[in-house]
């Protein structure tokens, strides 16, 4: 009896840790939206204001702060009408958007793969400059 329990718990942990990991890849290191770096930036545009990495820096460190907590979910395709857009334009020529949600999620878009990110931090980032 106790060789059949701890066998089960066994196959438990290997299942659990199974899907962890592929989680972990999944929506963290081989995810469409990728986290970024200060290099790779080029400029952010906010509705029509566009900052210049080079130039605003520390508008650029703000918005890698709240835009790298982001916890990525589920590929979604987005499906209301958004209040605002962001388009962050990367060093390599391709582009990242940003679409509002609500208060705790947003969408992106890279290489034509949507996902839902959810991040307050990111909607209050978003909603201190577009307010202005």
């Amino acid at each position: 009896m106790y060789q059949i329990r701890r066998n089960f718990i066994i196959i438990l942990l290997v299942l659990c840790t199974i899907f962890l990991t592929f989680y972990i890849l999944k929506y963290n290191i081989y995810h469409p939206v990728k986290k970024l770096q200060i290099e790779e930036i080029g400029s952010i545009q906010i509705d029509n204001k566009i900052y210049d990495a080079s130039k605003n820096t520390g508008f650029i460190h703000e918005f890698l702060a709240a835009y790298n907590k982001a916890r990525l979910s589920k590929n979604q395709e987005l499906d209301t009408t958004p209040d605002f857009t962001v388009i962050i334009n990367l060093n390599n020529g391709e582009t990242i958007k940003i679409f509002d949600g609500d208060n705790s999620y947003c969408y992106m878009v890279y290489k034509d793969k949507s996902v839902i990110a959810n991040s307050p931090d990111l909607i209050m980032f978003f909603e201190k400059y577009i307010s202005k």
